[in-house]
């Protein structure tokens, strides 16, 4: 199969990931946080995006991998170019927008790691929308799974549910992003949301394996064929899973 925008074959059996890649900037004090105040500290920039992650991970398990997002044409843009270069993930189907700032998250911890604020800047990624993905319908289509992640919008999200016919696979992203998922559960064949997270989109209070495997129920009554929740016990991230019988 030939690919659309660069004549490069496609192999047989791929992954495609649809969802967000951004800078991330992290600034941690190396003591004490003084408020309103210039800290001492360390200063560093990676790739990153709960898309692009998923791609990264699965590239490095050796599995063709293209990710399908949008990115500018800033300095950003071109650092997290070489960044998916060098981690065998597939541009092909991306897009390069002209103008436009390269998705950013930027944040700063205490000296321990623990976050204290967060500034997300994400507009670019209303882009990835139907228009945008119907282009690229049949090579997601061909796709061995197509996994998703909750940056994408609402109606982009109904989009997919609608039109994608690879089995898929979504990561729930955050508490206020989960129920952007909403509407496509019944068509979900893996979903992986942390304990708040589904919290949020059942309703149900997770404090143990038992409440996790009540929301893991509740998911798979609402159309997910197999939900896996992670969540923390002391310092321990246990996870559960449930598959729909």
């Amino acid at each position: 199969m030939a690919d659309m925008t660069s004549g490069n074959t496609v192999p047989d059996r791929y992954v495609v990931v649809i969802g967000g890649m951004n800078m991330d900037i992290c600034g941690r004090p190396t003591s004490t946080v003084v408020d309103r105040d210039s800290n001492p500290g360390v200063v560093s920039m990676s790739a990153g995006g709960v898309g692009q992650n998923i791609a990264q991970n699965m590239a490095h398990l050796g599995m063709p991998t293209y990710l399908i997002t949008v990115y500018g044409d800033d300095e950003n843009g071109k650092t997290l170019e070489r960044s998916c270069a060098a981690n065998n993930i597939n541009l092909d189907y991306a897009a390069q927008l002209e103008g436009r700032r390269s998705s950013t998250y930027m944040f700063i911890t205490d000296d321990t790691g623990d976050l204290l604020v967060a500034v997300n800047d994400m507009e670019i990624c209303k882009e990835i929308n139907p228009a945008f993905l119907e282009s690229r319908l049949d090579f997601i289509n061909g796709a061995a799974i197509c996994l998703l992640d909750a940056n994408l919008e609402p109606e982009t999200m109904a989009w997919i549910g609608e039109h994608v016919t690879a089995p898929l696979f979504g990561d729930t992203v955050s508490t206020v992003k989960a129920h952007r998922f909403d509407t496509i559960l019944n068509k979900m064949t893996v979903l992986k949301p942390n304990d708040l997270e589904a919290s949020v989109l059942t309703g149900i209070g997770i404090a143990d394996q038992y409440s996790a495997g009540a929301a893991a129920k509740t998911l798979l009554d609402r159309g997910v064929k197999n939900v896996f929740i992670s969540f923390f016990i002391g310092c321990q991230r246990n996870p559960v899973r449930e598959t729909r019988k």
